[in-house]
């Protein structure tokens, strides 16, 4: 089926709302069909990707993965990208979403394939990002060598999700970055910590001060 990539996506339901209560003109929708040139650009000179999904018992979640510029790319039909990079393959709760609870290095086509996502391609260096919102296609999860200690969660997850709606942006809201490749680390939330988070969200609850 071939795809208008010039055409623009109706406004949804919920947006239409949005603008009536904040009293926006009605304007056209800067999304388009598919992936376009100038997300396909965005996406290839970008070392950030991040992904959302839901687990399987639907709960949002998302994840930031990273590369050199091109780990995410274009496939060159129908909107069809694919990402291949290292991530924790073990405590990501998108990648363990994704993968289906499948053991390393299996494909998980069947499980994942109807599977929505969301994703923000992000290059610091020009502050340059593209809006995907598609389905995954297919993906894999394994190990890329023999590691130890913290690194033996790491694997090389592949992916393809199709792009179903784009937009294209730029933005002065933040500075212009090089991003260096880190270590990721798994930060744990001690009770004390939590309780006092609720403590604060209770006291700027205006529903809970008025009760």
């Amino acid at each position: 089926m071939a795809i208008d990539y010039a055409s623009h996506v109706s406004w949804h339901e919920g947006e239409q709302q949005m603008h009536t209560l904040l009293h926006v003109p009605e304007g056209e929708n800067p999304t388009s069909y598919g992936l376009t040139q100038y997300g396909i650009r965005i996406l290839h000179k970008s070392p950030l990707l991040a992904i959302g999904t839901l687990d399987n018992d639907g709960r949002p979640w998302t994840t930031l993965l990273g590369g050199e510029p091109g780990f995410a790319r274009y496939l060159g039909r129908q909107s069809i990208v694919g990402v291949e990079t290292l991530a924790d393959r073990v405590l990501d709760p998108v990648l363990s979403a994704l993968n289906g609870g499948n053991r390393q290095g299996e494909n998980t086509q069947d499980e994942i394939s109807s599977r929505i996502m969301s994703g923000l391609a992000i290059n610091p260096a020009t502050r340059e990002r593209v809006k995907l919102s598609g389905r995954i296609v297919e993906g894999s999860l394994g190990h890329s060598e023999p590691r130890t200690g913290e690194q033996e969660n790491k694997g090389m997850v592949q992916l393809v999700m199709k792009i179903e709606q784009s937009l294209g942006m730029s933005s002065d809201l933040f500075e212009s970055r090089n991003p260096e490749s880190m270590a990721s680390r798994i930060v744990v939330f001690r009770p004390s910590m939590l309780q006092r988070s609720i403590n604060t969200d209770l006291k700027a609850d205006p529903v809970q001060n008025k009760n």
